[in-house]
Parts: structure tokens; C-alpha cells; sequence
């Protein structure tokens, strides 16, 4: 049996994450980890009665979300911050994945850098959900943002493994640089000599991700290798768009190349960006 763990606040936010939580447990025959964390630094009077009123709120959901999905529940109460409160549950319950809701976009100097969603992502060993939009139905269309490193490849083996790809379509973007556009060696070439150049480039970057696809045993997926002509968090939002993909999946750790997608700028960006659901998969150790 599956294990996914599911954090919520109460906020419509972790709603929407609870939902989706509940829809890929029936999918993948999973059992549903509910989780709510009280802050207890407070009066003791205050946090009980908190407690006992989460109790009562989290066996509520459970059983409307067991009764609509038919799947098992088991609600959770842990107190400290919510970061801590969630890493623990990470360390009891060892899921296979962890669902979390959107964190609460600010109008202002926003950043994702330090939120709970973000300190829990770098925390967990397991694949993170970060769930932004309203699930109304399976997914339909995956996309993977692929490096060809060994943290991509955990990417697309946790698809595999967690069953998401079945009955979706499946799509792998490559996203490359080529060496000579920018320098001064590409003034002196034709249009026609850029555009064989860049032709190469392509190709020598699609044979690199069919063996890449190989090696990790991908079978049957979209294939899509684009050269970056703006940022790479740019062109991942822009071929998300164009194929209607409703969830974006990258891997977090050590990458290389342009492209790489660390837990850094290029993933932070994306999280905090991104307005389709977020699959943020760890190196496997």
C-alpha cells in the first residue's frame, strides 16, 4: 500500500491539495496521510481548544473525502510551526509523496524563498506536490523539464513509479544553448549558415535526450528539444502553454549545464511562478 501525505491549514488552498491528494490515492490505490500542525506557542488554554476544533475539522474532511473517493484516511496533529510540524510527519509516516498547497502569493515583494512549501520541498526525500489549480479531473497532460542528469532521471522514474503517467499524455522538454549564438563569431555568418548551425545543435541535443530516455526506459513519450532564446523558466512556461499541460514535473539537486534544475533560481522561479500543479522530484540518494 501507498502512503500520500497531505498537509492542510484549512485554507481553500490546502482544500484544492486535499482533493487532488485524495483523487491520485484512489488512482495509484494509495492510503491518504491528513495533517494539520497547531502552533503551541500560545496560552495552553488556547491550544487545546485549537487542537480539539482541528481534530473535529480534519475527521470532518476526512470522512467527506473517503466517502466521495472510496479510499482509506488517517488524520494527523502534530504542534510546533508548520515547517517542523510537517518535517516530522515526513520522518513518521514516510510517504511516497507529500501534497502540499499553494503557498499564499503576496502582492508585494513576493517570494517563495523561506515559505513552508519551500523549506518542506528541500526537506523531503520524497516527490513534492505542490497543487495550484482546482482538480476537477485526472491529469491530462505531463510535462518533464529534463537536464539529462541523474536528478531528471529520479524525475521520470518517480512518474513512473507514483503511476501518473497512465491514461495522460506524456511530454519531455529538453531545453539546450547553443555555444556560438551571442558571440562574435555568429556576426560574421549568413542567415543561412545561423540556421544550419542551430540545425546541428538541435540534433546533436535530441540524439543526447533519446539516449537519455532510453537509459531510464521512458517508452512511449512526447518528445520536445527547444534552444533557449529568452530563460529557461520562460520557455518551460511558454511550451507548457502551447501543449495545455496541467502538470509540470522537475527534478531538485545537482544538474549541469544551462538547463539545470536545481532547487535554485530555476526551480524556486517555477514554483513560485507556475499556476499548474508543480511535481518537484528529489535526487534519488
Amino acid at each position: 500500500m501507498r502512503r500520500i501525505l497531505a498537509a492542510t491549514d484549512f485554507s481553500h488552498r490546502a482544500d484544492l491539495a486535499l482533493e487532488r491528494a485524495a483523487m491520485l490515492a484512489r488512482a495509484i490505490d494509495a492510503s491518504l496521510e491528513m495533517l494539520h500542525v497547531v502552533d503551541p506557542d500560545r496560552p495552553k488554554r488556547l491550544v487545546a481548544a485549537e487542537a480539539d476544533l482541528s481534530l473535529d475539522l480534519l475527521e470532518e474532511q476526512g470522512k467527506l473525502l473517503r466517502d466521495r473517493h472510496g479510499i482509506d484516511i488517517n488524520t494527523h496533529l502534530y504542534d510546533g510551526d508548520a515547517f517542523q510540524g510537517i518535517a516530522r510527519a515526513l520522518d513518521d509516516l514516510q510517504p511516497d509523496l507529500l501534497v502540499l498547497g499553494a503557498y499564499r502569493r503576496r502582492l508585494l515583494q513576493d517570494t517563495f524563498l523561506g515559505t513552508t512549501a519551500e523549506r518542506s520541498i528541500r526537506r523531503s526525500r520524497k516527490p513534492v506536490l505542490m497543487v495550484n489549480t482546482e482538480p476537477r479531473e485526472p491529469y491530462v497532460h505531463i510535462l518533464a523539464a529534463v537536464d539529462l542528469s541523474a536528478c531528471a532521471a529520479s524525475a521520470l522514474r518517480a512518474i513512473k513509479a507514483l503511476e501518473l503517467d497512465h491514461n495522460t499524455m506524456f511530454s519531455v522538454a529538453h531545453f539546450f544553448e547553443a555555444p556560438a549564438f551571442g558571440s562574435i563569431a555568429l556576426n560574421s555568418m549568413s542567415k543561412a549558415e545561423i540556421k544550419s548551425y542551430l540545425a546541428e545543435e538541435t540534433a546533436l541535443a535530441a540524439n543526447g535526450l533519446d539516449k537519455f530516455l532510453q537509459s531510464v526506459k521512458a517508452g512511449r513519450v512526447q518528445r520536445i528539444v527547444q534552444h533557449i532564446n529568452t530563460t529557461i523558466v520562460t520557455e518551460i512556461e511558454n511550451i507548457s502553454r502551447e501543449l495545455g499541460a496541467d502538470l509540470l514535473v522537475i527534478g531538485a539537486g545537482a544538474g549541469s549545464g544551462p538547463a539545470r534544475m536545481l532547487l535554485g533560481s530555476t526551480a524556486l522561479n517555477i514554483l513560485a511562478t507556475s499556476r499548474r500543479d508543480v511535481l518537484v522530484v528529489p535526487q534519488a540518494k
